[in-house]
């Protein structure tokens, strides 16, 4: 069991970042093992041949333990909008004493391959093969991530102020529940009781990996705990539910929109996934938004659109 506990000023610095390095991460590990990612199968399948092609084997080892993998390929990101290209500057940054450390820990029990016996060069050669990875494996669908994980803030957000820490974090996972002063996670970690100091604590949605949560600990990194974004199961699948009965009412285009918007998602997001025009969405969603079936809130820059009350009745009738 790890215990985070809240200490004088922890609880008032929680706050919500992306991680792409980290995404990337995951999304190789998805590739290596897809019988433990059913869910990412459709797109899994296809990008192991790409993954054969980047010839990435040392990062591919290096990240292949289910007790631990460095913590330095994915620097925890600074702000929501940190880039690819800022954390793999991170990683390059990394003292030599850090690599080293982080990578014997991942390679205990295991053969540490030729590459990666000297930290200069281990950093050096898994940067670029990270960043190789990003551009052939991870880019071409990054924005189609990029909804899922921004749609999990925008709720997390709206869960946030409406009753602050313990609302945002209740229901992150069935592995985590939170007190009034301290987070417990049904995870094994070194250090099973930590304070969060002023930096606080970081939660980064994750949309591939597997089903649990990711502690982010080790020093001097500042505490993060990644977990599964909600929603993530619409990367891959078709519309589905009642889309029949809806569209005799509705009219088809709308009524695929309502079963999608059981889970809340922005304007551009449907129309990538539902391959039409973001004008056409944005009219559709209007005319259901006055029609009382959606609501709409703001984050930031972006906007998502829900289900009401009614609309929810109306799908799930």
């Amino acid at each position: 069991m790890l215990e985070l506990r809240f200490g004088s000023v922890g609880a008032l610095r929680v706050r919500f970042a992306i991680s792409p390095a980290e995404e990337l991460l995951a999304a190789i590990r998805t590739v290596a093992m897809p019988s433990r990612q059913p869910l990412h199968r459709p797109w899994s399948t296809q990008a192991a041949a790409t993954l054969r092609k980047l010839d990435v084997d040392d990062l591919a080892a290096t990240i292949s333990s289910d007790n631990y993998f460095p913590d330095f390929l994915s620097p925890p990101p600074s702000t929501p909008t940190t880039t690819i290209d800022e954390q793999l500057d991170g990683l390059r940054a990394t003292r030599d004493d850090q690599v080293e450390t982080e990578l014997a820990l991942s390679f205990e029990g295991r053969v540490r391959p030729r590459g990666l016996q000297h930290a200069r060069r281990a950093r050096a050669l898994l940067g670029e093969q990270m960043e190789r990875c990003w551009r052939g494996l991870l880019e071409p669908i990054w924005p189609r991530v990029l909804d899922v994980l921004r749609a999990d803030i925008d709720y997390r957000g709206r869960l946030y102020a409406d009753g602050g820490v313990e609302r945002a974090l209740s229901g992150l996972h069935r592995s985590l529940r939170v007190e009034p002063d301290r987070v417990l996670v049904d995870e094994h970690h070194p250090c099973p009781q930590q304070e969060l100091d002023d930096r606080g604590l970081l939660l980064i949605p994750r949309a591939f990996g597997f089903d649990g949560i990711g502690p982010m600990l080790l020093a001097p990194w500042p505490p993060a705990l990644i977990y599964p974004a909600r929603g993530r199961g619409v990367l891959w699948r078709a519309p589905q539910g009642p889309v029949d009965g809806l569209a005799r009412a509705f009219g088809r285009t709308k009524a695929v929109l309502l079963v999608e918007l059981v889970t809340p998602s922005s304007t551009t997001a449907l129309a990538r996934r539902l391959t039409l025009s973001p004008s056409s969405v944005s009219a559709h969603l209007r005319d259901l938004e006055a029609g009382g079936l959606l609501k709409a809130t703001g984050h930031g820059r972006h906007v998502f659109y829900g289900l009401s009350e009614i609309g929810r009745a109306v799908v799930e009738r």
